[in-house]
């Protein structure tokens, strides 16, 4: 297989730095799933202080986190996401017993960090599905530095299918998982996968139109009442679903052994 120019990842990340900042400014299903599943294994009964953010972008999760107490290292390869995301805590500054640093790096090399060297890592898509070939070895690196908890969400295989279905386009360079293959590849890392599935399939199932026009009618009692339905059809009735059409839709909960 062949191997993947890491510098071109960088410059097109680079290129999607802006985007990726107006995304977070939107109410998404997708990252409210994701929120939901971050909130529970950081309010952890045994404890949470250490989490890594691995491909943290422009800090939608990492800079929160911080801001509650957590001690956060944000990694990414890209230095326009870095700069974005710095100079948010520039901007207004970390305070209340939370920290975060921030290192340009390639999440498949994390080398820098010993084994199991973080209570929770969080591993938000970019860097596993946009990492073709190498993605086994990402999630391979994410698994080792996990001292607890592990959360990953990645491109579904039913997601890949659909969209390139919708719009015609390719989807060659994205490393895509069905909800087993993601289990399996996890645990087969030391992990026990509490949760393996599809995120946000009812809104799939919904519609552009329909998401789009309860995220314009500003009524955030709804939009939270419509997440509340998605988590149940996930969890309850359809868990190999596709996941929403906002993002990649496969995520998946792992704690170590």
């Amino acid at each position: 297989m062949a191997s993947i120019d890491f510098d071109a990842i960088r410059r097109e990340w680079d290129q999607h730095a802006a985007g990726e900042e107006e995304w977070t400014k939107s109410p998404s299903v997708n990252r409210s799933l994701r929120w939901r599943e971050i909130d529970r294994v950081t309010s952890d009964a045994r404890g949470v202080r250490t989490v890594l953010d691995v491909g943290g972008a422009t800090g939608a999760f990492s800079i929160p986190l911080a801001r509650r107490g957590f001690e956060v290292t944000h990694v990414d390869i890209s230095p326009a996401m870095l700069a974005i995301a710095r100079g948010k805590v520039e901007a207004s500054p970390i305070e209340g017993g939370g920290s975060i640093r921030f290192l340009e790096g390639n999440a498949a090399d994390l080398s820098a960090f010993a084994d199991r060297s973080f209570d929770v890592v969080l591993n938000m898509d970019g860097p596993l599905s946009a990492s073709g070939p190498e993605a086994d070895r990402v999630l391979r690196e994410s698994c080792r530095v996990t001292r607890r908890t592990l959360v990953v969400s990645a491109a579904h295989k039913a997601w890949v299918a659909a969209s390139r279905r919708r719009d015609g386009k390719p989807r060659d360079g994205i490393r895509a998982f069905t909800a087993s293959e993601l289990r399996r590849f996890i645990e087969n890392n030391g992990l026990l996968v509490e949760r393996a599935s599809g995120m946000g399939s009812l809104a799939h199932l919904c519609g552009n139109a329909y998401v789009a026009e309860l995220v314009a009618s500003g009524d955030t009692g709804a939009f939270e009442a419509f997440v509340d339905e998605c988590e149940h059809f996930d969890r309850h009735i359809s868990p190999d679903g596709p996941g929403s059409n906002d993002d990649t839709g496969l995520v998946a909960i792992a704690r170590r052994i």
